[in-house]
């Protein structure tokens, strides 16, 4: 019984990473490319895709030099929602576009 219970948990995990986009802040980089256009990472933070190779960006209001965007939800983040939003510019480690 401790085998089968074991596979299912191990496919149950298997299958929530595969449906789901995380993309977290790895050091001063990014880790991971998008694959869909927008969402709301794990530390609250709403990010776009910005590039067709799907490299991504935080977003912030101000057309990028305001405060960042925060999010509960994927939702939240939908570009077409606030036009002030764009992908944060400054000097910030993890500003810019990019995938690593």
């Amino acid at each position: 019984m401790k085998f089968s219970i074991a596979l299912a948990l191990t496919a149950l995990q298997a299958t929530t990473v595969l449906s789901s986009q995380v993309l977290t802040r790895k050091g001063k980089g990014f880790e991971g490319c998008a694959t869909k256009p927008f969402g709301c990472g794990e530390n609250g933070w709403c990010w776009n895709q910005c590039a067709d190779a799907g490299e991504w960006c935080w977003t912030a209001y101000e057309h990028g030099k305001g405060d960042w965007k925060t999010c509960k939800e994927d939702a939240e983040c939908d570009p077409s929602r606030d036009s002030s939003v764009s992908c944060a510019m400054g000097d910030c480690d993890t500003c810019g576009c990019s995938c690593t």
